[in-house]
């Protein structure tokens, strides 16, 4: 149980100084903000490797480790991390003062206009932007959004860990 907390607590913590820590290099530059998503998802990936060899060190100390407690392990681990990142979010997003989201609207906002869509396109995607503005400042929702995609993407690969590290069949069947 412990090693499983102490995964996830640093991948947790690991996760949004990579996503968060080049704002605050950049300083608010939009162009960290365009790519904020894309090295959240990298992030979690990696910060979440570990899991591995956590799965790895338990099926060589119990001689075979069958997929389901290799998929506790790992969802664990991933359900520790996705709450501290979700924590670590919230915090980054209600204490810099609307500094970050502002940063990702005009991320958006770029993104619409440089996209090549026609003016009218533009125009619905810059209207749709404007409604969900809202959204992008409040730090739960940006918080639950974080902790939901960590969970995903640790999900996904709690369950390639234990595919790839399940017992062999004669194992199980003894």
């Amino acid at each position: 149980m412990i090693p499983r907390l102490s995964a996830g607590t640093l991948a947790g913590l690991l996760i949004p100084l990579f996503t968060y820590g080049p704002y605050f290099v950049a300083a608010a530059a939009i162009a960290w903000a365009a790519f904020a998503e894309m090295v959240l998802i990298a992030a979690a990936l990696l910060c979440l490797a570990p899991m591995w060899l956590l799965m790895r060190r338990q099926r060589i100390r119990e001689g075979g480790l069958t997929f389901g407690r290799a998929f506790a392990t790992g969802l664990g681990i991933t359900c520790v991390a996705a709450a501290v990142t979700g924590a670590a979010t919230w915090g980054v997003y209600a204490f810099t003062g609307g500094v970050v989201p502002q940063a990702v609207h005009d991320a958006y906002q770029l993104q619409l206009r440089t996209g090549g869509g026609s003016g009218a396109a533009v125009d619905a995607g810059l209207a749709d932007l404007a409604e969900l503005r809202p959204l992008l400042f409040d730090p739960v929702v940006q918080a639950l959004g974080t902790l939901v995609t960590v969970l995903a993407a640790g999900t996904v690969e709690s369950l390639l860990g234990a595919w790839a590290l399940r017992a062999p069949a004669r194992m199980r069947r003894r």
